[in-house]
């Protein structure tokens, strides 16, 4: 397997959430083959480690895309392939036990999206635990927004809030004078509307749209204008 293979999902994941996410999804998009050849590599080596390595990095672009299912299942292929294979893998254990949080947060949110609530708080809290036992508060507050997300499609809205609020804290403390969550404080807003508080949930989405238009974000002040859009007509 050409070297080069594992290059672009080291960088997709932040790349998607990002500025230049369309460059990158399309790219992905492009080498999508390529990357499920390197997958079925790693999968026949019997090297867990290279696996998730690889699926850890596109899980976000298969989340976007709509690959949720084949996303889902290179994920479970790759943790339940044998670990400790790969030595480029061993040589950097911080950085390999951020890419398997990764990939347990995104088979999580992926297992969320098709209503498989046990196998997603399963996945979480696995993901929690990595981020956690390394020190990547990043790695903490995304997967807390996921499990809050979690929660409130189960309808547990005050576990859904208390979860939300705990990844806004976690990030402000990481970065207390760096670039606010705009959807961490969207989903915030959009909870409490869903748990019947119009009021607080206005007031939260109000705030995360006057942030995302500071970011110039447009996809974020698509999405809260339309929440808040929503939250106003009530």
């Amino acid at each position: 397997m050409p070297a080069a293979l594992p290059a672009l999902p080291k960088r997709s994941l932040p790349a998607c959430a990002g500025d230049e996410q369309p460059r990158w999804a399309a790219q992905a998009q492009q080498d999508h083959d390529n990357l499920r050849a390197a997958l079925h590599y790693a999968l026949e080596q019997d090297n867990g480690d290279l696996a998730v390595e690889i699926a850890g990095g596109l899980w976000w672009f298969w989340y976007r895309q709509g690959f949720m299912s084949e996303g889902r299942r290179w994920l479970a292929a790759a943790f339940a392939c044998t670990a400790g294979r790969d030595p480029v893998c061993q040589a950097d254990p911080v950085r390999h036990r951020r890419r398997r949080a990764q990939a347990a947060n995104g088979a999580g949110s992926m297992a969320t999206e098709q209503g498989d609530f046990a196998v997603a708080w399963a996945y979480h809290r696995q993901a929690l635990a990595l981020f956690r036992e390394i020190g990547d508060q990043v790695g903490e507050s995304s997967v807390l927004h996921n499990m809050g997300l979690t929660a409130r499609c189960q309808g547990d809205f005050p576990a859904a809030l208390q979860l939300l609020e705990e990844s806004l804290a976690v990030e402000q403390a990481r970065a207390p004078d760096g670039a606010p969550d705009v959807l961490g404080h969207a989903n915030v807003g959009i909870t409490a509307y869903e748990m019947g508080d119009c009021t607080l949930g206005r007031l939260w989405l109000v705030r995360a749209h006057v942030l995302a238009r500071n970011t110039g974000d447009e996809w974020a002040q698509a999405f809260i204008a339309n929440a808040l859009a929503e939250v106003m007509r009530v």
